[in-house]
């Protein structure tokens, strides 16, 4: 299988399944951080998730274990990939928009006063035994997007359970309390893009 792979805080790969080309090997490892999160941006830029028959992102580990986040087509706003995640301890499952092109992942969250209707039960935060709140300037969000639609809201940390064997503790999200535009029956976006606040740049360090 083709593949571009980025280093993750375990001594993860993860496999998003670019059909562009053998464009990483073993043998040349992006050494730091931050050129580990540069390389795997670069791919997802080549190729605007093209995943086509490659419909997973796989975690493999360094002693050769691996582990599939499985995500499928949807019809949000004209055909997104779609995955389900675990926020929280216990875990609440939650589906959400898998995009390259967001830099903030946030989930809608109760209490939500001007919120869209979603499959998933509004998320608890303060249910959960892993939830931290934030602390300092920086807690609340709003990201605009290309075609008009809206998310505010403010940021917290939980437990991002992506498979069983992969679990991210102080994951930083936002919770969403008001939303405009088109998200479909999804709890809220899972983000790949360039921000600090992506699962790529939270699970690479």
């Amino acid at each position: 299988m083709i593949g571009s792979d980025c280093r993750s805080s375990k001594g993860t790969w993860i496999n998003t399944g670019t059909q562009a080309g053998t464009l990483f090997t073993a043998s040349r490892k992006p050494s730091s951080r931050n050129s580990r999160i540069i390389f795997l941006r670069d791919q997802l830029r080549v190729r605007p998730m093209n995943i086509l028959g490659q419909s997973r992102v796989q975690l493999s580990g360094n002693n050769g274990e691996k582990a599939r986040l499985p995500i499928r087509f949807g019809s949000p706003r004209g055909g997104e990939l779609l995955v389900t995640v675990g926020l929280g301890t216990p875990k609440v499952s939650l589906t959400l928009i898998f995009d390259t092109g967001s830099d903030i992942t946030w989930i809608q969250c109760e209490p939500c006063p001007s919120c869209y209707p979603q499959q998933d039960p509004l998320f608890k935060p303060s249910k959960s035994t892993t939830y931290s709140p934030c602390s300092g300037s920086k807690c609340n969000y709003s990201i605009p997007y290309a075609d008009g639609s809206h998310s505010d809201g403010y940021n917290i940390r939980h437990l991002l359970t992506v498979t069983p064997e992969y679990k991210f503790p102080n994951f930083n999200f936002g919770c969403s309390q008001h939303n405009i535009g088109d998200f479909g029956d999804t709890a809220g976006m899972l983000a790949l893009g360039q921000g600090d606040n992506t699962l790529i740049s939270q699970t690479a360090s």
